[in-house]
């Protein structure tokens, strides 16, 4: 099915693109299946991690605002997620602040008989600062009133994160005899085959965030737009509400709010919903949801008129150097949905093929984007890059409360992957690629296998960046690993619905699964591979093994706390050198778990393309697919 459209009886959401020619932005719609509605509802999110975090939470009160009768643009910024523009560009905040004029337009063309616009952190500090046309309300959410210190904020965050190579420098990854000389990285990702990041510029000092790199220019931009205490003057001061916290009610931008009579709602502390500390857990913020609802509810006419929802399924990101458009297509596999960029007209025929599998909850924005990045440095030299959301994720699905839990490790997680890789259908010969990180680069594992074994591609390449599970067997309702590490979701045990029983075997099972480098110095090394197929143990000879067995690749990628942990919990470089599967590994010099860190977004993509022979290394691909090659 081609499109995005997801429909539940009373509300439909439809994705799609809006704008024109390189400037296109990606964007969903929910509204009512009647088609009338009150008013349309511009949504404008955070940046970088904090978009990230929350897309699903703002989906769910999208949807829940269409239930009421509004239909609700949500969006990604110019730059940002899946729209259009390179996130180093050096006007990127002028592109953020035109993005929502562009968005406001096209949700006045749709016909609502009214227009509110919503805000939402920097999104509202966007918002102020932008030409949005006339509006009948606004709401400023959370807001962030000084860029400067937002983007302070987000630079601690992400030297927090990250780690350098402390004492000697890393040691030279470790190969196995059968991987390409080519394929094998150093202890440092300036020293990857090229620098092939889309539109990233080595010799400019970019500020880096969480998951989101800006010019030195674009941050001098956005750090020096603060929020007007007068925001809304043009409106009566009844159709604008102020949503802050109670830490902020005192402040001077809710101050000056008050002083012209805007309603102050007072919320409480938002950090499980903007900064969730476990990968498998969300949190829904359902009773602002509410409230801002009621006030719409209360402020809005009752009237309403027809609205015409029409979004593109394609659009052009970029063009090649000799001048051909680069273009993302829509398609809904399932539930889920999934953009495929590539030159214009060859999406079903090229032979490089990348496929990302996302990480919990990060789908197109902050980490995400150098999956974004990562495909369009394939479709730039003739493949073919697709991502997608997994069912409860993202765009995918209607969006509900408890889509706050995403299970981790699971036979669905497989489920959802391979339905996405069958219905690639690639052309004969096609050589697919696959990465994820941590989580995703276990079912990176997965599809490489997959695609190898259910024929779909001549020959399968996995990046795994930063795994931590060494057994590909998916984990049982017993087995959660968040059973065993609730404490760290941001919600108390109490009201997790596990019995002790759960818990108890969880904690057990994640416990013995860490005996590895004891039974590393208990058990011959000639047994390894086989205790590696023991329940709740990790060893990385078994999974190896079972790539050599499918005649498939394997690419790694470590931050430097990684590479520790694959070092001394799994003794990784020895199960390496004896791999029969080609193997082989790059360590980052600094970096994180998560890939906030631009040395490990760097190396993904450069990893990538070298997977496919399209980093310059045309003839180690030739070779392997030579008449008679069996890898």
């Amino acid at each position: 099915m081609t499109g995005g459209s997801e429909s539940t009886g009373a509300v439909v959401t439809t994705a799609g693109y809006f704008g024109t020619g390189d400037a296109a932005l990606f964007g969903a719609v929910s509204y009512p299946a009647s088609g009338r509605v009150r008013a349309g509802v511009l949504l404008c999110p955070s940046l970088g991690k904090e978009q990230a975090e929350t897309t699903r939470g703002l989906k769910l009160f999208a949807e829940r605002l269409a239930g009421r009768g509004f239909a609700v643009l949500r969006f990604d910024y110019a730059c940002t997620g899946e729209s259009a523009g390179s996130q180093y560009r050096a006007d990127a905040a002028d592109a953020w602040i035109s993005s929502v004029g562009d968005a406001a337009e096209y949700l006045r063309s749709l016909g609502a008989p009214q227009t509110v616009a919503i805000g939402h952190r920097a999104g509202a500090l966007l918002l102020a600062h932008a030409d949005a046309g006339p509006l009948d309300a606004m709401v400023l959410w959370d807001p962030v009133t000084r860029g400067r210190q937002y983007i302070r904020a987000k630079t601690v965050l992400y030297n927090m994160v990250s780690e350098a190579v402390e004492g000697p420098a890393v040691a030279a990854p470790a190969r196995s005899p059968g991987a390409d000389a080519a394929a094998v990285g150093t202890d440092t990702v300036t020293n990857c085959t090229g620098d092939a990041t889309p539109g990233f510029d080595p010799a400019v000092e970019y500020v880096h965030t969480a998951g989101q790199s800006l010019h030195p220019k674009t941050a001098a931009r956005f750090g020096g737009l603060t929020l007007p205490t007068d925001v809304g003057a043009a409106l009566p001061p009844e159709r604008v509400l102020a949503v802050v916290r109670g830490t902020d009610a005192g402040g001077r931008f809710a101050r000056g709010q008050a002083e012209r009579g805007v309603r102050l709602l007072e919320i409480g502390d938002q950090e499980a919903f903007l900064e969730p500390s476990h990968p498998a857990w969300l949190s829904f913020p359902v009773d602002e949801f509410a409230r801002i609802a009621d006030w719409l509810d209360a402020t809005v006419p009752a009237e309403t008129a027809p609205v015409t929802v029409a979004l593109r399924d394609s659009a052009a990101v970029g063009h090649t150097e000799d001048g051909r458009a680069i273009v993302t297509r829509l398609r809904t596999v399932g539930e889920m949905l999934t953009w495929e960029t590539a030159i214009e007209g060859t999406h079903d025929d090229a032979l490089d093929v990348f496929v990302a599998h996302s990480l919990g909850q990060y789908v197109r924005s902050g980490p995400s984007r150098l999956f974004y990045e990562a495909a369009l440095g394939v479709a730039l030299r003739g493949g073919r890059g697709v991502r997608y959301d997994r069912p409860t994720v993202g765009e995918s699905g209607t969006a509900a409360e408890d889509d706050d839990y995403l299970p981790l490790y699971t036979r669905g997680y497989i489920s959802a992957g391979t339905t996405v890789l069958d219905a690639l259908d690639p052309p004969p010969g096609a050589e697919v690629v696959q990465s994820g990180i941590c989580v995703g680069s276990w079912m990176a594992a997965h599809g490489t296998l997959h695609a190898r074994r259910a024929g779909i591609a001549a020959d399968s390449t996995a990046v795994l960046v930063n795994p931590l599970m060494w057994r590909l067997t998916p984990v049982g309702p017993l087995t959660r690993l968040d059973l065993a590490y609730g404490d760290l979701a941001g919600t108390p045990r109490a009201e997790q619905p596990y019995t002790f029983a759960t818990r108890a075997h969880a904690a057990v099972m994640w416990r013995v699964g860490r005996l590895a480098p004891v039974l590393r110095r208990l058990v011959p090394r000639s047994l390894w591979r086989g205790v590696g197929t023991l329940p709740m143990v990790q060893f990385p000879d078994a999974v190896f093994e079972t790539f050599a067995a499918d005649a498939t690749r394997v690419r790694l990628v470590f931050a430097p706390g990684d590479f520790r942990h694959f070092v001394e919990s799994t003794g990784g470089p020895e199960a390496i050198r004896a791999s029969a599967a080609p193997v082989a590994m790059t360590v980052t010099g600094t970096g994180d778990h998560t890939a906030y860190h631009i040395e490990v977004r760097r190396a993904v993509v450069n990893q990538v393309l070298a997977a496919l022979g399209l980093d310059g290394s045309r003839a180690a691909r030739a070779a392997r697919r030579a008449p008679g090659t069996t890898a």
